[in-house]
């Protein structure tokens, strides 16, 4: 059977940099350390001992014993590895080459105005932090890896990371647990409060209050600085990611506030509530790395970042499992009409009078979770077989109306959308067009390989289905932005065998109409997710609810994560190039910087780049899709109720597209406060005004308007051919070849 490509977002649960807020401060919890040089504390070089002790005795009478230590002592212990410099100069000029690949580098150093969060230059950054490690400017080396991911993680793409295994040697949870945010009745202003709280009102019929400041800050200036470093590009979606829900709940997560891994704490939280009482809850560091021989900070550093001979680059894939343990329902959710064994997409049906006529999909991804080890063509075809049966069912009941749920959805197989969407609307053909950036060692491997590499080049195909004829009339380029593009070509996934499925449709064309239909998200929809919702709202005319966000009368965005196209991996890339050249016999001019073949000098525990800019149909800009805003039609607060009962935010959404209830004012187009069938245009009111943490290349204001020069020179020209003419006849290279892969469309999960 012909495998297949795959989108998914990486869900990372946290932004930052090094220069991080200072979680460890009383005084000034956001703002960014100081560097004054220094050696390492005793007491800092100790800690390292001190939880190895600790892990070591929890472990010896329970091998899965979770193991808690002090925030503070975490901190010590990460802070007291000494800067590897001459590592970590050859970890960033290792990085770079493989970065050049990265879609949107020109449009994040300078966004258009409807990019609603602060950009990033992301090339210019590294070299930054390369300039300080050689300067001695890092006081340890978990300073320069919080600084090198946050740079990284600043572009707010899933599709882009290098995750480093010391950034997650711990886990820190908040004693508090997790936050909700409610409104009275869905269209007023909410408020925030714990989340114990508000289900012991629920439950036992008490008063509580709201939370009015957190470690001394305003709750909404604080949560909103955290919310900085959550990992969608839309700040409502970044605003949900602080909270706890039900999708969450689902999917075996948490919020931000509630457990952040990346970044870190300090040992208490002090909660204010508007009734003035005041609570300072334990906060606890989570020992995720294996501490067994871990006793020193250089033990540290050798056994969390330090490659083995068996180490990869690259992140092993799902291998197949053949016994799953599948719960009767999902956790938080009634009992459906059928679920896909790993939970990720289900079905419902409402049951009370008013709302006989819906059905519910719920979809918290398109694809498994990494840990469940799902071989993935049983997860497609799983998604599938749930599919057929639950649209069976709704046919055989006699249901009219569907709302599709996707919240966090951060995405997933990039086949499983194009199911989905051919199963509701058969006669819609999907539109996903990309373009790559037009480097020149784009060029090279084009010229040597396009025939072969299916995973960057797909079928090598244009926009409308029609074939190119050679590589020349694929590699164009076209000028955008300041930077050059491949012409456009397409997924190819409608052509897929996969497409056989259709043979399965339930449902006759005609059989649910635009206005049957209604998408929830929480904005934090990415890479598929986006796939799919912008398919049915642009293509098929179904309206969208987005729920939470910013306490704020405003249209917010259904699809708030990465909307880029496939994700690359390092050793795709790698794979890439060595097909190259095996055709050219180990050949390649002197003059390009190709990535390197080798392992990186240190571990990187997930890694990804953005290849491929997805763009409306009718674009005429180049703009990619990540930087055009898109409201959906609606806006809704939680409320008590939708918050813990899923039924009842279900309800809520159909009385708003059935049944004439208002939106949030501001968030709809119709006069009357009802959805509209058209969304809301940007307005500057959505822009972000959180105070976003300074990174290394890092802008500061939203808009476009703090980076009025020019965009820099990328690869230190301006144009396609400028780039093509650098390759001429000049000095040759020779690189050592390995076994010549066999590039194929096949699934790629990180």
């Amino acid at each position: 059977m012909q495998t297949f490509a795959v989108f998914i977002s990486l869900a990372l649960s946290l932004t930052a940099s090094a220069r991080v807020p200072d979680w460890n401060r009383d005084d000034d919890s956001f703002k960014t350390p100081t560097r004054n040089g220094g050696v390492v504390t005793l007491q800092k070089s100790l800690a390292c001992a001190a939880i190895h002790k600790k892990y070591v005795s929890k472990r010896s009478t329970d091998s899965e014993a979770t193991v808690l230590v002090k925030p503070s002592v975490a901190l010590d212990c990460l802070k007291s590895i000494e800067v590897d410099t001459e590592r970590d100069v050859e970890f960033i000029d290792y990085l770079l080459p493989f970065v050049e690949f990265q879609s949107t580098l020109a449009y994040l150093a300078r966004p258009p105005s409807e990019y609603l969060i602060p950009g990033v230059d992301v090339v210019n950054g590294l070299l930054e932090i390369k300039s300080k490690l050689l300067e001695g400017s890092f006081r340890s080396q978990y300073d320069f890896t919080l600084e090198l991911e946050g740079v990284i993680r600043r572009a707010k793409d899933g599709h882009l990371a290098f995750v480093l295994p010391l950034n997650e040697a711990f886990a820190f949870n908040r004693g508090a647990g997790g936050l909700i945010s409610i409104s009275e009745d869905g269209l007023s202003t909410p408020k925030v409060f714990l989340l114990d709280d508000l289900a012991k009102s629920r439950r036992e019929g008490c008063s509580i209050s709201d939370i009015k400041r957190i470690d001394r800050k305003p709750v909404l200036e604080y949560l909103e600085t955290l919310s900085t470093l959550g990992s969608s590009q839309d700040p409502d979606a970044l605003y949900n990611e602080v909270f706890d829900s039900i999708a969450k709940t689902g999917a075996n997560k948490t919020g931000l506030f509630h457990q952040q891994k990346f970044g870190y704490l300090r040992d208490t939280t002090a909660i204010e509530f508007q009734n003035n009482t005041r609570i300072v809850f334990e906060n606890t560091a989570v020992v995720v790395a294996n501490f067994t021989q871990i006793d020193s900070p250089e033990a540290l550093h050798k056994y969390v970042e330090l490659p083995t001979p068996t180490s990869s680059t690259t992140t092993s894939t799902a291998t197949s499992t053949t016994l799953h343990k599948a719960s009767p329902t999902v956790k938080g959710y009634p009992y459906p009409v059928d679920k896909h064994f790993a939970d990720w997409i289900a079905g419902y049906f409402l049951n009370d009078t008013e709302y006989r006529d819906i059905a519910v999909l719920a979809l918290n991804g398109f694809v498994s979770r990494r840990d469940q080890n799902i071989d993935e063509e049983e997860d497609v075809m799983e998604f599938h077989r749930t599919l057929i049966s639950f649209l069976s069912e709704f046919k055989r009941a006699g249901k009219k109306k569907l709302i599709i749920d996707l919240s966090d959805n951060r995405g997933g197989f990039g086949i499983a959308a194009v199911d989905l969407l051919y199963q509701l609307f058969p006669h819609i053909t999907p539109i996903d067009s990309y373009r790559l950036r037009a480097t020149a060692t784009l060029d090279w491997i084009g010229n040597n390989s396009y025939q072969e590499n299916a995973m960057l080049f797909g079928e090598g195909i244009d926009e409308k289905n029609r074939p190119y004829k050679n590589w020349d009339d694929i590699f164009g380029p076209d000028s955008f932005h300041g930077d050059d593009f491949t012409n456009l070509l397409a997924t190819g996934l409608e052509n897929d065998t996969w497409k056989s499925f259709q043979k399965d449709a339930v449902l006759a064309p005609g059989t649910l109409k635009p206005d049957d239909v209604i998408i929830l998200t929480d904005s934090t929809c990415a890479s598929a997710c986006p796939l799919f919702t912008g398919w049915m709202q642009r293509l098929a005319g179904v309206r969208t609810v987005a729920i939470g966000g910013r306490p704020l009368g405003a249209p917010m965005q259904a699809m708030g994560g990465t909307k880029g196209g496939a994700v690359n991996s390092l050793d795709i890339i790698q794979q890439t190039i060595l097909i190259a050249l095996n055709n050219t016999d180990g050949l390649a001019p002197v003059s390009l910087e190709l990535p390197s073949l080798q392992a990186a000098p240190l571990l990187v525990r997930k890694n990804a780049i953005n290849m491929q800019n997805f763009y409306l149909s009718d674009d005429q800009t180049g703009t990619p899709l990540q930087f055009i805003y898109e409201a959906a039609n609606c806006k809704l607060f939680y409320t008590a109720e939708t918050a813990l009962d899923i039924t009842k935010m279900w309800q809520a959404v159909a009385d708003v597209a059935w049944g004439g209830a208002k939106c949030v004012p501001g968030s709809t187009v119709n006069w009357d406060g009802t959805i509209g069938d058209n969304a809301p245009a940007f307005s500057p009111a959505v822009w972000s005004t959180a105070e976003w943490p300074v990174v290394a290349g890092g802008l500061v204001k939203v808009g476009g308007h703090n980076s009025t020069e020019a965009v820099k020179e990328v690869n230190g020209t301006k144009s396609g051919e400028q780039k093509r003419s650098d390759l001429g006849d000049g000095e040759i290279q020779f690189i050592e070849l390995g076994p010549k892969p066999v590039m194929r469309r096949r699934p790629i999960i990180i």
